[in-house]
């Protein structure tokens, strides 16, 4: 589940939503979530179990990228046809995606993608072998699949390859440079787990000030114990974890973490949100004070969190935010379907309105993205109401049933 709504005076409104499902394959809208249709040209029925999507930073160019969930198939959408393309497979037939890691430098200069499968970590050039790419296995230590990436704000691919990786019932690592560059390969994989008291790390989000304040938190889901795990947080670049569950009526009540997302909403604010296995979702504008507040807008659910998204874009302060809080955009997935929140997670609304036939039950949504791309749909309303702009495009994939968008 991922999204950018940037483009218009409020953030949301040129923006584009994609979600990834088991079934239903991909889904797509374009008006927040309202409505969903199927994006799932060239997608056969057998190849909608979408496990991981992801899209490259540059919001109005293509590719679009999507792994499967029961096999090594991986596809890339292809503006020009209108279609899903396959590419080469990962090359493993017992494998699965299960992350997809979109660098922050993602081109034509490096063409190449970063995916989290269950037998280990990936790179994709997806330009070699005329546009069908070429994988090679990263030498990630440990075992379990990779079940969490993430990058440097510097990252660009040889000078600065500084990224992480976890794999579940292994713990983080972190890419470190081991000699002078060039080469770009002296860079090799280190544990970095000292204070994480579980290894069943489900997300990694850097601050977004990472680059200065070396601040990254992680989440878990320990299935092996109803006490181990939770949040944890990194003020040394992952050197070392300090877990922040909290205690009491501030604390995060359910420590089986599914995902965890952090953002800067407002000028000296970072807040993390996390979405987790029973208790829906919660935010800490300080996860070291260990306070913990659990959102509203979930009594018809989620009652699980899947995943969380947000818009990377700020929104002006001149669009009223549901409950006044912090202004920034959320989106949230749950067997329940897709809510949004534009005050920063403080508040949620439901967002469902799937196009299927009678009798067909709504998809189990697993992850979604988002991203601006104003000629996808007609000049309209926002979903908050603002006139003249372009309605932002949304994208789903299901269990089974395709992929589906709304414009």
């Amino acid at each position: 589940f991922d999204f950018d709504g940037s483009g218009s005076p409020c953030g949301l409104d040129a923006g584009t939503l994609w979600m990834a499902t088991e079934g239903l394959g991909v889904l797509k809208s374009s008006d927040l979530a309202g409505s969903w249709t199927g994006f799932n040209s060239g997608l056969a029925p057998s190849n909608r179990n979408v496990s991981a999507i992801a899209h490259t930073p540059q919001a109005a160019a293509f590719p679009l990228f999507i792994g499967l969930a029961d096999g090594p198939g991986f596809f890339k959408y292809d503006a020009g046809a209108g279609a899903w393309v396959s590419l080469n497979p990962i090359p493993s037939t017992t494998t699965r995606t299960v992350r997809i890691g979109m660098p922050p430098n993602h081109g034509a200069a490096y063409p190449k993608v970063f995916v989290g499968a269950t037998d280990g970590l990936y790179l994709l050039d997806h330009a070699a072998n005329g546009g069908l790419g070429s994988w090679s296995l990263e030498t990630l230590p440990g075992t379990g699949a990779v079940t969490a990436i993430a990058f440097h704000p510097g990252f660009d691919g040889c000078a600065n390859q500084a990224m992480f990786a976890a794999r579940f019932g292994s713990g983080v690592y972190r890419r470190v440079k081991t000699g002078p560059n060039p080469p770009c390969d002296n860079w090799a994989w280190v544990p970095v787990n000292t204070g994480l008291d579980s290894p069943y790390v489900t997300a990694l989000s850097p601050a977004p000030d990472f680059s200065t304040s070396g601040v990254l938190v992680a989440a878990t889901f320990d299935p092996t114990s109803s006490t181990a795990g939770g949040v944890y947080h990194s003020g040394n670049g992952g050197q070392n974890w300090t877990k922040v569950n909290g205690t009491g009526n501030t604390s995060l009540e359910d420590i089986h973490v599914r995902s965890l997302v952090m953002t800067s909403p407002a000028a000296g604010l970072t807040r993390t949100l996390v979405g987790t296995h029973k208790k829906r979702a919660f935010f800490s504008d300080n996860p070291t004070t260990q306070v913990w507040t659990e959102s509203d807008g979930f009594e018809s659910g989620p009652s699980e969190v899947y995943a969380v998204a947000l818009s990377p874009v700020p929104k002006n302060t001149l669009c009223p935010p549901v409950s006044g809080g912090p202004v920034a955009d959320v989106f949230v997935s749950g067997p329940e379907g897709v809510f949004w929140s534009n005050d920063s997670g403080e508040s949620y609304r439901p967002l469902n309105r799937w196009a299927l036939p009678a009798g067909v039950c709504p998809p189990l949504v697993r992850a979604l993205y988002a991203f601006v791309n104003p000629n996808d749909c007609p000049v309209t309303k926002s979903l908050s109401g603002e006139a003249g702009v372009a309605t932002p495009v949304l994208l789903a994939g299901t269990d089974g049933a395709g992929i589906w968008f709304r414009c």
